[in-house]
């Protein structure tokens, strides 16, 4: 048996823990809504000029060993419009959380400004005018090809985020690592890609050489200093075969084939360079779930089954059924539907043409997590005028309104200002939910105008089909959307209880070795000398120790505090996935 060390050892708190995979009684008992108790609820942000209240912030969760309740944390949210900060992920209450997106240097024409952030972090990490140099010693920069796990050098490096207690810190880096902090069990996955950032993924894929410059490119992230709380990548094409944001791209007969080899061989890579740092970097994959999209796959050379044994996670896309494009009245996201409904995309659906298309098995599904929108999407100009005859109606456009963007409305949103809290509708709004699909709308007569969203009820309803059929666990997109009681909805259905959380003394943080460092000296920043970390209280250019003796007293000696972020440090064993496990040493989690 093999054993190799964990990067939480400094860091664990708790004890492991098992659960059975009993259906639990819904705390929705019939409600399209969860009441969160009284005052649980902070507000933590301000979207679109909307405030976000947020409920059960003081919860901690068991999930466990194995399972997925995993979120994915969207870089750019810090902005205004969802001014959402790595603080604020609810990190005691999630297994994974997935960071979006690294992209690859190249052509990025659908991403934001035509991909203008990751070019120019591709072409200069390190500039000397930001803090990439503090953070990434040997990524200098990143040629066409390469991956760069980094697309906003300032809002990674440089922009200030102010904690509850209303301490500050600097880059959304700092707000990462501090996650395992909160909670040492988390896995912390980087996406790459995603709609944006897909469109090198074709050409590069196509021959080995373009692999394994995008291969070595991850490895060199990963071995990184600062990366050690990272625990794996996220592969995130989207769409192999084509019809993607680039609708002409693609390759129909070879984009299949390309992708299993592409995760067999970065499968191999995280393998050698665990060995290195004596740990297990785990690598997962999202994908898009039409119809034609599943069809394309196939159609370019390889079947979805293929990808599995290189996998430790495939998350299913399980939402964006149904849209404004679609010309009539959908669902974001439906479980089944209706006897007398031909049309529907459903979640069922997708998993009965992946079992007889893709060859998905029973045992596969331990492998496979399903994807939760928490979101709705609205439709316009409806034809319908009443709960029995909206399905399927004649719609045109997204008619009026959005949280973030038009069309598109996150559940906070939705909760405060359309549902209400008697989960009835207000503002005009009415909610109605349809069980044969585990999704609502909320429908506005005057506007003609609903609004498809999957309310607790619905969640807690694909939790237990999750359940069902030995699946992994669910995910959702993105963590900000929601205002917790979507979440609270996933741990209900799988009937996770509380638990007690001690926090921890000391801290792990980031501290490089400041003779390396090349730039100013900010003050908040973190060195390491002599087996001690230091904090530099003012703008200087001298390091711990050196210097005349007031220069030497602008340093805070905060070893008592932190403790140093490293690949492997010394204490906990863990197991690669499908050995036998050893036992707990006292020291810290047995499975990692």
């Amino acid at each position: 048996m093999k054993q190799i060390k964990s990067i939480l050892a400094i860091m664990f708190v708790g004890s492991i823990f098992s659960t059975t995979n009993l259906i639990a009684t819904p705390i929705t008992n019939g409600s399209q809504l969860i009441q969160p108790p009284v005052g649980s609820s902070v507000l933590d942000g301000v979207a679109s000029g909307k405030q976000r209240k947020t409920f059960y912030t003081t919860t901690h969760k068991k999930i466990p060993a194995g399972r997925e309740v995993g979120v994915y944390y969207a870089s750019w949210g810090v902005y205004k419009g969802r001014d959402y900060a790595p603080h604020q992920v609810p990190v005691e209450r999630i297994s994974h959380v997935y960071v979006g997106f690294g992209g690859i240097c190249g052509k990025n024409p659908a991403a934001f400004k035509s991909g203008a952030g990751l070019a120019t972090s591709c072409a200069s990490l390190v500039d000397g005018t930001q803090n990439g140099d503090y953070y990434l010693k040997n990524v200098k920069s990143s040629a066409k090809g390469e991956i760069s796990f980094i697309d906003d050098n300032w809002a990674y490096f440089d922009k200030e985020y102010t904690n509850p207690d209303n301490s500050k810190y600097k880059g959304q880096l700092a707000g990462m690592i501090d996650w395992k902090n909160r909670n040492p069990n988390l896995k912390v996955i980087w996406s790459l890609g995603g709609w944006s950032y897909t469109r090198p993924f074709y050409k590069m894929t196509q021959k080995p050489e373009g692999r394994k410059k995008f291969i070595d490119s991850i490895v060199k992230w990963l071995d990184e200093p600062v990366m050690a709380f990272v625990d794996g990548v996220d592969i995130d094409w989207e769409f192999p075969g084509g019809s993607g944001a680039d609708a002409n791209v693609g390759d129909i007969k070879n984009d299949g084939e390309n992708y299993v080899l592409l995760v067999k061989e970065l499968r191999a890579a995280l393998d050698k360079l665990g060995t290195k740092h004596e740990r297990y970097y785990e690598l997962t994959a999202a994908l898009g779930v039409g119809l034609d999209k599943l069809d394309n796959f196939k159609a370019s050379g390889a079947t979805i089954k293929e990808l599995l044994p290189y996998l430790d996670r495939l998350g299913l896309m399980t939402y964006d059924f149904h849209g404004a494009w679609s010309q009539k009245v959908g669902f974001n996201t439906a479980l089944d539907r209706g006897a007398e409904d031909t049309s529907t995309l459903t979640i069922k659906k997708v998993i009965d043409k992946l079992v007889r298309e893709h060859n998905i098995t029973k045992a596969d599904f331990s492998k496979i997590s399903l994807g939760l929108g928490f979101y709705g999407r609205s439709h316009g100009d409806v034809a319908g005028t009443n709960q029995n005859n909206l399905i399927g109606s004649s719609s045109n456009g997204s008619g009026t309104g959005g949280t973030i963007e038009a069309g598109v409305f996150s559940y906070f949103d939705l909760y405060e200002n359309y549902i209400g809290k008697n989960g009835k509708g207000i503002n005009g709004w009415e909610t109605l939910y349809y069980p044969e699909y585990a999704a609502a709308l909320l429908w506005n007569p005057l506007k003609k105008q609903v609004i498809s969203y999957t309310p607790p009820k619905g969640v807690e309803a694909i939790v237990q089909y999750a359940i069902s059929k030995g699946m992994k666990g669910v995910f959702s997109w993105t963590v900000d959307d929601d205002n917790g009681v979507l979440l609270e909805a996933i741990h209900s259905g799988y009937g996770h209880t509380n638990q007690a959380v001690t926090p921890l003394e000391i801290k792990t943080v980031f501290a490089p070795v400041c003779t390396t460092y090349k730039g100013d000296i900010q003050p908040g920043m973190l060195f390491q000398d002599g087996g001690k970390i230091y904090e530099a209280t003012k703008w200087h250019n001298k390091c711990p120790n050196q210097g005349t003796p007031r220069e030497k007293a602008q340093w805070l000696d905060k070893s008592a505090t932190y403790a140093l972020l490293t690949h492997n440090p010394a204490g906990v064993t863990v197991t690669i996935p499908g050995e036998t496990p050893p036992p707990n040493n006292g020291n810290g989690n047995g499975n990692g």
